[in-house]
């Protein structure tokens, strides 16, 4: 699940889930079935989420597997563009989050502190 975070806040989130040809997932020893790519995603999902995201601001992307009873087994955050975002989202949809991002960036400049650079630092 790609996510745009503002400050701890969930501002977009989009899917994508993938259904393999085995129970258990061990590349490259599956083939992929399907694809689908969605912003339906449980509350409760997004609250686990959103727990490891306190001051977070920024795009990043949660790996994980629903269990049988429906909760979420997280194995990686990263903080950063994932592949199924840069690859696997449509176009539009992917566009739409992006278009997001960039109308946080006057809000950013009206008030918010930015990092300094090395220079300036100095």
């Amino acid at each position: 699940t790609s996510l745009l975070v503002v400050a701890g806040r969930i501002v977009d989130a989009i899917c994508t889930e993938y259904e393999y040809d085995g129970t258990a997932y061990v590349w490259p020893n599956v083939d992929e079935i399907s694809r689908r790519s969605h912003s339906d995603i449980p509350r409760t999902h997004l609250d686990t989420m959103r727990s490891f995201l306190a001051d977070y601001s920024g795009i990043c992307n949660f790996n994980y597997k629903v269990r049988p009873s429906g909760g979420i087994c997280v194995f990686e955050i990263n903080t950063r563009v994932g592949a199924d975002l840069a690859c696997d989202v449509p176009r539009r949809r992917a566009r739409e989050l992006f278009q997001k991002l960039d109308e946080l960036a006057p809000q950013r400049r009206q008030g918010q502190p930015r990092n300094r650079t090395r220079r300036e630092a100095n």
